[in-house]
């Protein structure tokens, strides 16, 4: 399991931490070692936090996962000292809308028949494909860096009829961005009569 690449990965430590080993480990191949820090692994022979230390390969792959100091014998590319603050496993969103993180503070002073008629009606319907890969990737990595590792994302629908290509298709490049933002979702989808989902092509 790999952990997300942003700046906020120290408390983003992802859920893999409840089946890494715990044993204490010398990995000449250590790019990071995370020590000092006040860790949740949540795994069955950790039910306790405790102070202790993590170490992550050049993957992103956590290795260990162990109370107290490490070796002196363990040796990483870069060292962090946490200075006692949380890891935690990363938290989950049941209900997700990536793309309108594009939209924050779009009519916050209309009641919220006034904002889905704004956001669906005014803006949304007159943005291109690829205008919702970015926007699906930028609020999939605003999630990321506030810790939320894994989403259901309900996505903005096909409303265009059958898409000529996959570039052009709307469900589709959401996937793409979902994809390439390296954290957990699940695709949430409302397909029509008229739409053809190619999420699944792959």
């Amino acid at each position: 399991m790999r952990l997300p690449q942003t700046s906020n990965a120290l408390a983003l430590a992802a859920a893999s931490l409840l089946t890494c080993a715990t044993a204490q480990a010398k990995d000449p191949d250590t790019a990071l070692l995370v020590r000092n820090a006040y860790i949740f692994s949540m795994a069955d022979t950790q039910k306790e936090p405790f102070l202790g230390y993590m170490t992550v390969d050049a993957n992103g792959t956590i290795i260990t996962v162990h109370p107290g100091n490490p070796s002196p014998r363990l040796h990483a590319s870069s060292t962090l000292d946490a200075h006692g603050h949380w890891i935690i496993p990363g938290f989950i969103s049941a209900h997700s809308h990536l793309w309108q993180a594009a939209y924050r503070g779009l009519a916050a002073n209309r009641t919220l028949r006034g904002w889905i008629d704004e956001l669906y009606g005014d803006n949304a319907h007159d943005a291109t494909p690829e205008d919702f890969y970015w926007f699906t990737l930028d609020g999939a990595l605003d999630h990321l860096q506030h810790g939320i590792t894994t989403a259901f994302n309900f996505n903005y629908s096909n409303h265009w009829g059958a898409a000529p290509s996959e570039k052009d298709n709307v469900d589709h490049q959401q996937f793409r961005a979902e994809l390439a933002s390296g954290m957990r979702f699940v695709h949430g989808i409302q397909p029509t009569v008229d739409s053809h989902d190619h999420s699944r092509d792959h």
